[in-house]
């Protein structure tokens, strides 16, 4: 599982998701008012439900436009396909928590699946629309 997840977010860094959220600088969630993680939590729950469905250009739209491209719903299905090969079918969200991370707010989504949970864990901007994207291993 860890050299998947590993491979994993190579593939989604060379692919161009995570604009600049490749290294983790954290910054308690608590520095950052509450009111701006209520309103991107229902987002970060669509994208990972429309990620689920394969539902990929709605997951696109809720992307930034600055790195939304023509390519990305493709991508973004390889992402997920390539994740549901390796622990099974997505089963459901577990919970949500919330940091910051290079100044962007971060919704980590943990999502069970048929052999082991995983984190999506999902950026925004400022614009409260999806900047970059990546999946962990669930902490316990």
């Amino acid at each position: 599982m860890k050299t998947y997840i590993t491979r994993t977010i190579c593939i989604l860094i060379f692919l161009g998701l995570f604009s600049g959220c490749s290294s983790k600088t954290s910054v308690p969630a608590a520095t950052v008012p509450a009111a701006s993680f209520d309103e991107i939590k229902p987002i970060a729950e669509v994208f990972v439900d429309y990620m689920a469905k394969g539902n990929y250009a709605d997951a696109v739209a809720l992307f930034d436009p600055e790195i939304s491209s023509s390519s990305m719903e493709n991508k973004l299905k390889q992402s997920w396909e390539g994740l549901t090969g390796q622990v099974g079918a997505f089963q459901r969200m577990t919970e949500t928590q919330t940091e910051v991370v290079q100044g962007m707010r971060a919704v980590y989504v943990t999502c069970q699946f048929e052999k082991n949970p995983v984190d999506v864990r999902i950026f925004f901007n400022s614009k409260d629309q999806i900047r970059g994207m990546n999946f962990a291993q669930a902490k316990p």
